[in-house]
């Protein structure tokens, strides 16, 4: 849905009456509940936009809203995505069996085509890769990794070498470097990497893998002591992200 409003475009501000990555206006943020970016009162003149641009709390009224009004919009007998896309964008008020604008359309259905298939689930990669990059889509390489989950060639070929849209090239460079800096062939490295190494390894003492081994496993490698803690900036951002998205 961020991916179909804004591209998910960091620092994404108000334009006329559309706030934030999810492009929401005041009155969807109120009939969403009205949440606030650390406790700030919703009655403040700036709680609106300060939700509607941060991304988590903006996600949160997305949740809100959902919670509200979702209903089935195609009448497939389901509820998902597909209804969420169509309420967010054509309201919860009236009819959401309308068209979206082919803009809009082309990049939701874009995404769909692409759907995680692994053992880390959305959210997990989300806070990987806000731990790593802040989720900042500009990254190219630097060094030895490249794009928002700092992949480096090494990672990537442990990970079978997924590219983009499955398409090689004769240089593995190349080809890592367009999937380490492409979001969703870099989401699927994480996958292949995390299939090959989190099976067998428990990196803080749970019954099972979760967000946490992923993150430490991602960072610190899947052949090193993945117990090893992360560094501030990087565990800061993950737990705010795990913390913000209850997950």
């Amino acid at each position: 849905m961020c991916e179909a409003m804004s591209e998910c475009k960091q620092g994404t501000q108000c334009e006329g009456d559309v706030c934030g990555l999810f492009r929401m206006t005041w009155s969807y943020w109120a009939d969403s509940g009205k949440p606030t970016l650390n406790g700030e009162a919703p009655t403040s003149p700036t709680a609106y936009a300060n939700c509607a641009n941060d991304p988590y709390c903006a996600a949160t009224a997305v949740q809100g809203y959902m919670g509200r009004f979702g209903k089935d919009c195609n009448g497939d007998g389901a509820i998902d995505c597909r209804d969420f896309m169509s309420i967010h964008y054509l309201g919860g008020w009236g009819s959401c069996n309308g068209q979206l604008p082919p803009l809009q359309s082309g990049r939701f259905e874009q995404l769909k085509s692409k759907e995680n298939h692994g053992p880390v689930s959305d959210i997990c990669l989300a806070c990987m890769c806000e731990a790593m990059t802040e989720c900042n889509h500009e990254i190219n390489c630097e060094g030895a990794y490249c794009g928002i989950f700092k992949i480096s060639i090494t990672y990537w070929t442990d990970a079978s070498k997924p590219t983009v849209d499955g398409e090689q090239s004769t240089s593995d460079i190349s080809d890592f470097e367009n999937c380490a800096t492409d979001a969703y062939c870099a989401g699927k490295a994480v996958q292949g990497y995390m299939a090959k190494f989190a099976k067998d390894i428990n990196c803080n003492g749970s019954s099972e893998a979760d967000c946490r081994d992923y993150m430490r496993l991602h960072y610190n490698g899947g052949r090193s002591a993945c117990n090893a803690s992360l560094p501030q900036p990087q565990k800061k951002r993950f737990e705010n992200c795990i913390k913000q998205l209850a997950f």
